[in-house]
Order: C-alpha cells, then structure tokens, then sequence
C-alpha cells in the first residue's frame, strides 16, 4: 500500500516496518484499541512511544514523520526518540526538510512583482501583527508608502522590505519600461488639411512635440497637426527618455477644370469654367491668350469674340489649369440646296450653324406642287419644280425642289438564257391594282406567263413586253443553245472526301445514271463521289443519249495519332487524337492491365502506376500509343494537433482526383467522416489512415484539452521561513534563512532569486529553473512536479528518465507502482497515466472512479465501464475477459449472441453465435468459456477458434497455470487442461483459491487443497476460504483457509507447513506481517510481534 507524501497525513495500514536504525529489531506503528492513534513498537514487544500520533510517514531508513494530536510535526527515529520539532516537516525516501516561521507566520501574498513604469500595486501583508514597515531598496526605481502602495518609477529591480518588529519579509518587484509608440510613423496630407497624432501606452506622462520646418506644418501641444505648404518635415515627441518621430509629407491637392475644352460661336453666351479640388479661401486667377477672341473675368465666366481658338488659363495653389476653347463663326445656311423628291415623298429641312431657340418660318413658292409646316418638315405633292424658303431673323434661305413621278421600270431590260432555263420578270413600282399584261414576240424562241415567268425554248433573240394602261416595259432575251457537260473533270480527292459531279443544263426531268469503273477506289451515288481509298478509276454520267466520263484520283489518307508515347501522371486524363481518319470508325482498347482505362471517344484515364498500350482502329489502319503512368509521392503531415471540441482536416498532398477511405484508429478520440472531416471529442491521440489506392497514410492526431474552459492549476504559495534540508539520518546538508521560500507540497520545493528548486537527494535536484513550479507530488514509487502548463514524472527507479506532457490540471496519485502511475484531476475530469517500460505518458479525458495496476495493465474505472490503457496511451474499455489492452473480448452488449470481436494483438476475429459472461475478467489463462445456445458452454482461445469439442453446462476460465474448472452434462465437476484433459473429475465442488491452486470438495462440504494438474496438495480438510486467501510474500506463496471456524496459516511453498492459527479475523500483509484483528501482529514464523 502506497502512502501519500503531503502537508498532512492520513493514516494507512497499521504496520511499518524498517531494518537499518541501531536496533536490529524491526519496528512498526501500532493503533490503539480506539483505532484513533498510534504508537511505535519493535519486534520484542516494547513499546517506544506513547499512543499520541494520529498521523505518520515512514522515512526509509530513517524513521517516522508523525503528527501528534495537536496537529505539531515531529520526526522519531527507529528508536522512538523525537529528533526534530518543527512546524512542518515532508520527506522523500533519502531527505527530510522542515520549515519553521515566527509565531506571526508574517508573509505577502506575492514575493515578487513585475510592474511596468507609472504603475502601481498594493502589497498584501499577511499575518502581521503590528503596523507594518515598508521601505524600498531603490526609490529611484520603486518607492513605497506605509499603507503598501509601490510605484514604479523606471524600469530596473528593488526590494520592498516590510518589517513588523524584529520579523520583515521582502518582494522583489521588477520594473519594465514603458514602450510608448506613436498612432502612426508616417502622415501625408494635403495643404490645410489637418490630422492628430496620438502618443500610445504613455502612461499619461508629459508629451513635448517639436517640428523641423514649421512652414511646412505646424503641431500643437495636444498633437494636432495641419499641414501648411507643400514640403516635408519631421515631427519628434519626447516623453520622458523617449523621442519618439514621424515623417510628414505635404502635398498640394490637384485642381482640375470641369471641361478640358470646349466648342462654341462667336455670337453665343458666356459660359462658366468651374474647377475642383480649390482649397477654400485660394484665390484663382483667370487669364485668356488672345482676348480678341474670347475674354474671362475672375470668375471663370469666359464670353466669346470672334472665330478662333484661344486658351483660357486658371492659375491656383502653384498650378495651372488650361482650357482650349474654340470659336466658330456661323455659318447659317441650307444643308442642301436641292432635293429630288418623288410624289408622296417627306423630308425635314435642316439649317446649319442654327442657333438654339432661334425662331424660323418656313415657305414653299408653290404650296401645291410641296408643301412644309412650321418645323421645316416637306411634302412632294405632285410633278413639279418650286423653292422653299427658311428666314432666320433677316436672313433668307432658299433651295430648289425638284418632283417626279414615280419611275415605273421592268426588272431585267436584258437577259441571256439557255435553253430550257426560265427567268422571273416584274415591273417596278407600278400599281399593284393595275393589271399586267405579258406577251413575247418570238414563243419559239422565249416564251412567257402571265406571271412574268419566261422560258427559254430554243437558241435566237426574243422580246418580252409588259403592258401596263397602254405603257409598254420591255425585256431582250436572248437565248443560247443547251450543251450538256460536266461540272467537274479530273477531279482529284483524298480518302473519305466527298464531292457532287453533275451534268450542266440537263432537263430537270431527265434520267441521269453514274457509274464508277472501280468502286474500291470511288464510289458515286446520285452525283455524290465519294473517295475510298488511294488510286485512279473513272466514273461516267449519262443523260439524254450523252455519256461523259472523267478521271477521278484518289490520294492516300495518312492517318496518324498525334502522339505515339505519352506519360500521365496518376489520376489525369488525356483525350486522343486521331488525324486524317475521316469518317472511319474509331475503337480504342487497352491491355487491361488495370493500368489505364480509356472510353469510347478516345479519353484516357490514369489509374495505377506503370504502362500501357491503347490501340486504336481506324477503318483499316491500326495505331498504337504507349502510355506510362507516373505517381506523384502522396503525402500527409505526420502529426496534427487538435483542441478537444474541434473540427479540422488533413491536406493529402499531390492527391489528383482520387478516392480516400477515412478511418480513426480511436474514434472515441476523434472520428473522421468520409469527406475527411475530422472532429476532436476528447484529449488523447489517435491515427487518422488515409487508404488510397490500397496505400496506407497515417497521420498522429494529438487531441488537447482547451485550456480555457479548464479549471486552473493550483498554486501552493510560497512561505517564507527558516527551512532546513537533511538526509535520511537527520544530518542537516542546507539550511536556509528567511529569504529563501518553500512549498509545502509533497516533494521539497525551494524558492530563491527566481531560482526553484525540487530536492531529492543531496546530490540531485530534480529541478532546477525558473519556471514556477505550482506544486508537487509524491510516493515511495514516483515524484512529479506540477507547472502552470506541464508536469514532470519521474519514476523513483528512473529519475534520470522522466515523462513530460503539456497538461495541467490538480491532481493527486490514485496508483502506482515502480514504472506506471496514475494521476486523476477531479477538477477537470481527466487523468494522466504513465509507463516508464513503455516511455508512455498521456491524457485520458475522461472521470476515474478507481484505478489499479495489476498484471502490467493500467485499469481505470468509472460508472460507464472498465477501461484498459494501451501503449499509446488510450482508454480500451473491456466488457468481458481480457488479458491487456491489445487481447481482449470486445462483447456486443446489443444482441447477447454476437457477433462478439476477438482482439488479438493486429487480429481481430468474430465470435458468432455465442454468449459471453458479462462480468469484466482478467484471463489468467488462455482459454475462456462461451455459451452456444441450446448446446451449453464451449471452451475458446484469443484467435475466437474453439480449443476442443467438449460441452460443459457451466464452465470457469483458465488459471494462472492452464487449467479451468468445468461442470459436465452429467453435473460432474472436471479440472481440465488446455487441451481439454480432465485431470480431476468430481461428484463434488471444485473451486478456485488462487494462484495455481484449487480447492476439491468432498461431500461433507470440507475440502482438500489440489494443483492444476489435480495433485493433491494440502489433505486437511478446510471449510472455507476468502477471496484474497493467497499471498505473495518474498517469493512465497502463503494462504489462509478456515477450519471449522479456525483460521490457519499455511506456507503453501514449503509442503503446506502450518505457520499460524486464531479464530480471529486474519490477513497478509504484502511486506511480510500476519494481522489478527487489527491489533495483534506476528511475523511469518508465526512469532508474536506485540
């Protein structure tokens, strides 16, 4: 059993024992029969001390660390005998340290400071018993007043002293300096604009603000700063040691005129130039160059003269703005002069140069033959030829209009045909009310309808009239014989290429007939030719008696891919291209070496590294082209850092296109879905595997608590005293006067110029920094230091190896033992385990009830189940039996027959169609029962396989050396060995005690003691024994059983020798005592101790 090093001590078991002190006997601490204190005794029965200690720590080596009932520390040696007398006193297993203070225990709440110049903070006093005191070491830096304010004057370090009588007590205070800074390092403003500028973290001292060029700008004493002249300056602030500059910049604002220029007449009004970016107050000046031409006055209003061009000029604020302003002369005139107008035709009248809103009165000379209103706009009323009139002011403006009649006209005068060949005729602008009547002076030759349409009969001169109210519009036609040709001869084409060959001027209705004197070579179908492949042949076209014949030649078609070779990295696409394959069909198909894959229309598709050949067919030819498929190295990060309650994701790099299987080794960690989205649940770590293409990509989540929402870490003040340090046998190895600090934590702490210090021998410190230590804590197996944000294990047989973990928290140690510890922040809900053999530490972020550490297993336990703690550092929550973390039964708590998992180390096998006993079980063994139902109980080993065909209507697993107890059909009892043997059958009970051994009924309900292998071992008979009822003790097994109400002690290694009997309650306890009662002690030779 562990005991706790701390402040104060709660007792644990009733015997301690120690060789080593000048009394060769051993001696421990007894309880009184109250149960409320004790009292130290040796071996001979002498009792050393009164009982007067309520609590105790044994110092190996050494001696005790008691506490009496007044609550004073003292340390006995193994004599009894008081050698220290302090106020506190803690230890490890090789020092002693104790702490005294003044009766007043005067102290501050905080023994060092850090303060920024100008600030100030009050000192808390505790304790005193007076008024206090204080002073400073250095006013220059801090000062004091005498009701604990400290101000900090400048940066550097003092001590305030505050003394009460003889007792004083320090704080070191650290100054920093103030770092002011400007709100910017850098102004540019215009001329009159303006702009503050701020001394930042100043601490309200005083700011002096200097310029070098006050022409350009100016700065008050707030900082106001207004720009005056274009240029630049340098601003400096001083506050106290501190020059602090800024460059400033002025600039002139760009002015700019509304118009860069502007058209206008002689005679127009005045127009105003307006200007932008004028600083208010700046006064413009006007100028015009040529004031014969146009004049400006002062307010940008400029009034033109005469024709010309002048540019008017604004000069403002260094700048000179210029406007180009051209003067015409108007030139008031008709557009136009004359108009040819037909009857019924309208058009407006238009006046150059006219001046807005200028009043006109139009006039025609002849109203009937055109008339115009009063906006200018004329109507051609009949044939005829007048003027129209414009006056503008005194000026008249005339033009002639001339009116015809509408032009009536045949379409075509002339025409050439051939025979057979028609020609649509009309006439242009007559009245569609008005008949036509059409007529052909020659039929034989040209003959018309009475639609217009002619055809053309046979080679001579024809004349078409049309007759329209006795007016005559007439057509020449003049028609040429028909001479049947070809359209196309020698005709040259490529494979595949098409092209249409006719015969010219055949009759519509005649029959034409083709022929291809080789078709493999051409092919023509109702005049379409159509190229096969390379060579010559001859098609022939026959129509109305005539035969015609022509050269066709075909030329080769290369066709060709456009690449022969190409590579592809892993998961693109590339599209093929076939050249010069025309209209031939195309295939592609691969090697299916699941290389590449590749789809109708020629579009490839990497998947899987190495090469391939798509081969493609068109028409007859074949084509190949190879295709290597690369893969660009895929890669994840190798860790990841999560915070408890997030969610992030894992960059694939390199990743084209392809699909990711997700998984979580540990998803009660963290998950992952299948878009690979991972959320955090709780603090631990896991593997995020990333299966692409049969390749596997891990990546270390390390999941972390947020610190924010946790309770803080807490910090064990410093006291201030007399501390002293001695080794195990009292000799003092450092003592320390009131200026160096302790805390009483567990492990020795000390405190001095910023300096902390974990003791452990007197040679080791097992820290030294300055980092603050909060607190410690400690065993006879382990020590571990406590930081704001970290903590430190270390294992008292590793020390020189400790474990680290970024984790605070307030823990105490719920288990340990010389390489594993288990530490449980009740605060924060969460634990620390460790495994120095495993050089294992971890968080594992949930509440523990209980832990333990049996069989190299790190078992915790809670009101949701039993966890197992793997190498890695995560809980594994077993539900049935198990032998660690990586072997265990995983059973279905939803359906009661499976199928249950078998954990096998990387193997994880089903358990199909059986039930298993729900209680969770360490296997001593390596065989397990399971019920198959309607069958009975079947024996199974961790591969889920069954280790023999046997059937027992109750069954036990397998002990520590092979063998199991089972209950056959018959209701026989069997010791079975792994393979099933029966070793020792029974009518009666058979049972297991514990380590090997078991205990075989008879039937008066007495038993006798059997081995494994059904030896008998022990042949009295016993009536019952407990559950703990073997021990290991120094590499003996010894065992307690009942006898009829006695209880004896037998020495199971050594032929079962009784060592010891009572009929009182007995127990074993691990470091070799036999307990009776609670009270009566005896070593293991069955001698009386007290």
């Amino acid at each position: 059993m562990k005991r706790i090093l701390a402040g104060l001590f709660v007792a644990t078991f009733a015997i301690s024992g120690c060789s080593g002190s000048k009394s060769e006997n051993i001696t421990f601490m007894a309880k009184n029969k109250a149960g409320n204190l004790y009292a130290l005794y040796n071996t001979k029965g002498k009792k050393l001390t009164d009982y007067k200690y309520k609590n105790y720590q044994e110092v190996k080596n050494a001696g005790y660390i008691v506490q009496n009932k007044q609550g004073q520390y003292r340390f006995i040696d193994y004599n009894g005998k008081e050698t220290i007398n302090n106020k506190y006193i803690t230890g490890t297993n090789t020092l002693l340290t104790t702490y005294n203070t003044p009766s007043s225990n005067l102290q501050l709440e905080k023994n060092e400071l850090t303060l920024e110049e100008l600030t100030s903070t009050t000192l808390n006093l505790q304790n005193a018993r007076s008024t206090p005191v204080y002073t400073s070491s250095n006013n220059k830096i801090v000062t004091v007043d005498q009701n604990g304010v400290v101000n900090a004057i400048k940066a550097g370090k003092a001590t305030i002293t505050a003394r009460v009588g003889d007792e004083s007590v320090d704080a070191l205070i650290t100054v920093t300096p103030i770092t002011p800074k400007l709100s910017t390092d850098h102004v540019k403003l215009n001329v009159g604009e303006t702009k503050d500028i701020v001394v930042l973290d100043n601490r309200n001292r005083e700011v002096k603000w200097s310029n070098a060029d006050d022409k350009i700008a100016s700065i008050d004493a707030n900082g106001h700063l207004t720009a005056l002249k274009k240029g630049t300056t340098t601003i400096k602030a001083k506050t106290g040691n501190d020059t602090l500059k800024v460059n400033v910049e002025v600039t002139e604002p760009t002015v700019t005129a509304d118009i860069k220029k502007k058209t206008v007449f002689a005679d127009d009004d005045p127009f105003k130039i307006n200007l932008n970016g004028v600083r208010e107050g700046e006064k413009v000046k006007w100028s015009s160059g040529n004031k014969r031409i146009a004049l400006v006055d002062q307010n940008g209003q400029v009034t033109p003269k005469k024709a010309g061009k002048v540019t008017i000029t604004a000069s403002v604020m260094s700048q000179k703005i210029n406007v180009l302003v051209t003067v015409k002369k108007r030139d008031l005139r008709l557009k136009k002069k004359n108009y040819d107008l037909t009857v019924g035709q309208e058009t407006n009248v238009e006046i150059k140069d006219l001046k807005p809103n200028t009043t006109v009165t139009y006039q025609s000379a002849n109203p009937d033959l055109v008339s115009i209103d009063a906006y200018g706009k004329m109507k051609a009323l009949k044939k005829g030829t007048t003027t129209i009139k414009a006056t503008v002011g005194k000026r008249k403006l005339k033009a002639q209009v001339h009116v015809s009649d509408v032009k009536v006209a045949i379409s075509q005068k002339e025409a050439t045909l051939t025979e057979l060949e028609t020609l649509q005729l009309s006439v242009k602008n007559s009245d569609p009310n008005t008949p036509i009547t059409w007529s052909s002076n020659k039929k034989d030759v040209a003959e018309v309808d009475n639609n217009g349409l002619v055809t053309a009969k046979k080679k001579g001169n024809a004349t078409i009239t049309a007759t329209i109210d006795n007016q005559k519009y007439q057509s020449k036609i003049t028609v040429k014989k028909r001479i049947l040709s070809l359209n196309k001869e020698n005709i040259v084409l490529t494979e595949d290429e098409q092209t249409k060959v006719g015969i010219r001027h055949v009759k519509a209705d005649a029959p034409v007939t083709y022929k291809s004197a080789d078709e493999k070579i051409a092919k023509i179908d109702n005049g379409i030719l159509t190229a096969i492949k390379s060579g010559k042949t001859k098609i022939t076209l026959s129509a109305e008696g005539k035969t015609f014949t022509t050269t066709v030649t075909v030329k080769d078609r290369h066709i060709t891919l456009d690449a022969n070779e190409k590579t592809l990295m892993l998961g693109k696409s590339y599209q093929m291209k076939v050249k010069n394959a025309g209209k031939r069909a195309l295939s592609f198909k691969t090697g299916k070496k699941n290389i590449i894959e590749v789809d109708e229309k020629g579009e490839v598709r990497a998947l899987n590294p190495g090469w391939d050949v798509v081969t493609v067919q068109a028409g007859d030819s074949t084509l190949k082209c190879k295709f290597i498929v690369k893969e660009e190295k895929l890669s994840v990060p190798s860790t990841m850092t999560l915070t408890k309650g997030t969610t992030g994701s894992i960059q694939v790099k390199n990743l084209v296109n392809q699909h990711i299987t997700w998984a979580s080794d540990y998803p009660e960690v963290a998950s992952v879905d299948e878009a690979g989205t991972i959320t955090a649940y709780k603090a631990g770590e896991t593997i995020i595997s990333a299966t692409i293409s049969d390749k596997v990509y891990r990546t270390t989540l390390i999941v972390k608590r947020d610190p924010h929402t946790l309770v803080k870490t807490k910090n064990v003040p410093l006291s201030y005293g007399q501390t002293t340090i001695m080794n195990a046998r009292g000799k003092t190895i450092y003592k320390a006067n009131g200026k160096v600090a302790i805390k009483k934590t567990a492990v020795p702490v000390l405190y001095e110029k910023g300096i902390y210090r974990v003791l452990y021998d007197t040679k080791d410190d097992l820290y030294k920094g300055k980092e603050e230590v909060m607190y410690t804590l400690g065993n006879e197996d382990v020590f571990v230091i406590v930081f704001n944000h970290k903590l430190k294990i270390f294992m008292s047989q590793a020390l020189s190896k400790p474990l680290s973990i970024d984790e605070g928290g307030n823990y105490k140690i719920m288990a340990s033992n010389d390489h594993q510890v288990v530490l449980y922040d009740g605060d924060n809900k969460a634990a620390i385990v460790a495994d120095t053999k495993k050089k294992m530490i971890q968080c594992v972020d949930h509440e523990v009830t209980k832990a333990s550490l049996s069989n190299d297993n790190i078992i915790l336990e809670n009101t949701t189940g039993t966890y197992l703690i793997n190498k890695k550092g995560q809980s594994v929550r077993v539900n049935s039996y198990y032998q660690d973390s990586e072997h265990y039964l995983k059973r279905d708590e939803q359906y009661v027959y499976g199928p249950h998992l078998v954990i096998n180390g990387q193997k994880t096998n089903k358990l199909k169609d059986v039930q298993l006993k729900p209680a969770v079980t360490y296997l001593e063994g390596k065989l397990y029962p399971a019920y198959v139902k309607d069958k009975g109980f079947v024996y199974y080993d961790m591969n889920g396989k069954k280790a023999f065909d046997k059937v027992f209507i109750d069954a036990q697993a397998s002990g520590v050396e092979g063998a199991a107890i089972a209950i056959k059909k018959n209701h026989e009892y069997v010791l079975l060995d792994e393979e099933g043997k029966e070793v020792l059958a029974s009518k009666q009970r058979i049972a297991y005690i514990g380590d090997g051994y078991y205990a075989h009924y008879k039937a008066d309900g007495s038993f006798t003691v059997v081995s494994a292998s059904g030896d008998e071992m022990l042949e009295d008979k016993c009536t019952s024994f407990k559950e703990d009822a073997v021990v290991h003790i120094n590499e003996n097994n010894y065992m307690i059983l009942n006898r009829n109400g006695r209880n004896y002690v037998y020495d199971a290694d050594n032929g079962f020798k009784v060592i010891f009997s009572t009929e009182e309650p007995v127990k074993l306890d691990t470091r070799g005592f036999i307990v009776v009662n609670e009270r009566k002690y005896y070593d293991l030779k069955g001698k009386a101790i007290n």
